[in-house]
C-alpha cells in the first residue's frame, strides 16, 4: 500500500470517527428534546378540560416557570415596567 493510501485510509478513519461523535451528541440533543415534548404534552393532557387558557398556562409554567394564578414569572410582565417606556 502506497504512503498516499495509508493517509488517505487514516483520514477515513478520523473523519468516521468525528462523524460518529457528532451522530452521538445529536442523538443526545433530540432525547433530550423528546423529554421536553413528552413533558409539555404530559401538563398540558389535564389542562385541556379548561379550554385553551388552562392550556397556554400550563405551557406557560413548564416553560417559563411562570405561577398560572397570577401569570408572572421569569421573563413575565407585571405592568408596572410598561410605564417606564
Amino acid at each position: 500500500m502506497a504512503k498516499s493510501d495509508e493517509e488517505g485510509l487514516a483520514q477515513a478513519f478520523i473523519d468516521l470517527a468525528n462523524a460518529e461523535k457528532q451522530a452521538m451528541a445529536l442523538e443526545r440533543h433530540l432525547s433530550d428534546v423528546e423529554r421536553k415534548i413528552e413533558s409539555l404534552l404530559a401538563v398540558m393532557e389535564p389542562s385541556q378540560e379548561v379550554g385553551d387558557s388552562g392550556i397556554v398556562a400550563a405551557v406557560d409554567m413548564q416553560l417559563n416557570g411562570g405561577d398560572t394564578e397570577t401569570g408572572t414569572g421569569p421573563g413575565k410582565s407585571t405592568g408596572s415596567d410598561r410605564n417606564s417606556k
